[in-house]
């Protein structure tokens, strides 16, 4: 199993080749099609974290209909995060306002 591979196992989504490529390359240090290995496990999540964050921020909207991601991509990159120990962004803080007056 290529690095690759192991990448498109752990987003368990439908990524293009290119996006793949750019993403170790972004990253360095590992090549997408090198040979996978039990050290490159912390970088490829850290990849996976980053093109699934990636997917998350897309809205695609046309002709009065709109398609989000959300719930379960959501829940891979922080399961990812959870794994890893990297900090989560704090989201938006709903607060109950309506005992002030």
């Amino acid at each position: 199993m290529t690095n690759k591979e192991a990448l498109q196992e752990v987003a368990q989504e439908q990524l293009s080749d290119l996006t793949i490529e750019k993403a170790f390359l972004d990253k360095g240090g590992v090549s997408a099609g090198a040979e996978y290995v039990k050290a490159n496990e912390q970088t490829v999540d850290e990849i996976a974290i980053k093109v699934l964050s990636n997917i998350i921020e897309k809205n695609i909207s046309e002709g009065g209909y709109s398609v989000s991601y959300n719930g379960a991509i959501s829940a891979k990159v922080a399961r990812l995060k959870l794994k890893w120990d990297i900090d989560q962004a704090a989201g938006p803080v709903i607060t109950d306002v309506s005992k002030m007056w």
